[in-house]
């Protein structure tokens, strides 16, 4: 393989690498998170895809249970 990190090269055998750039992708055009923000996707995958998810969750639970 290329001059990878570990990580890298296990993202890229388990065929996430594009999936983890489409999600910074995502994370940066979309919700405008800066571009040296969008590294934490490579090492903390999990916490980083569930993010915007329950973010999205959140926003909508607070305006339905709005007092």
């Amino acid at each position: 393989m290329k001059n990878l990190t570990a990580l890298q090269q296990e993202l890229e055998y388990l065929g996430l690498w594009k999936f983890a750039g489409a999600v910074m992708y995502v994370q940066h055009k979309v919700l405008g998170l800066p571009d040296e923000k969008m590294h934490f996707v490579r090492y903390y995958l999990a916490e980083a895809l569930c993010d915007p998810i329950f973010r999205t969750w959140h926003f909508f639970w607070r305006i339905k249970n709005k007092e």
